[in-house]
């Protein structure tokens, strides 16, 4: 595994990643019933993210919740700007910015989960 090196530990970027349930909740209470709370899946993908990105990204960026909003959940990842440039091609993989609904390529959530967003420094990047 590649180690980061001092430039890139003094270049360190916070990227911001909106996880949300692809349906409404009404669909959510459909799917899995009265029996699984909605935390319980949205923890459960919130691990399935922290292991992809450590796959696809690499395994010396930190990784941890931000904040939560309604049904959006907010991770916050501190990376090297070439970590952050893998971000932005897996987003373009997705599909983010051009609408198209084309999640499954390197993020493949368990739970109907998906990619929202991706802002850095209060700055939108990409939107859906």
């Amino acid at each position: 595994m590649k180690k980061r090196s001092s430039t890139d530990t003094n270049s360190i970027l916070s990227v911001l990643i909106d996880l949300k349930y692809k349906y409404s909740m009404n669909h959510f209470c459909e799917t899995y019933g009265e029996n699984i709370n909605y935390s319980k899946i949205e923890q459960e993908s919130y691990i399935d993210f922290k292991n992809m990105a450590f796959e696809n990204i690499g395994r010396k960026i930190k990784i941890r919740k931000f904040s939560r909003e309604g049904m959006m959940l907010t991770i916050k990842l501190e990376v090297t700007s070439n970590e952050y440039r893998k971000i932005l091609d897996m987003a373009k993989d997705l599909g983010i910015n051009n609408k198209k609904k084309n999640y499954e390529k390197k993020f493949k959530f368990v739970h109907d989960y998906a990619i929202y967003d991706v802002k850095i420094e209060n700055k939108n990047l990409i939107k859906k």
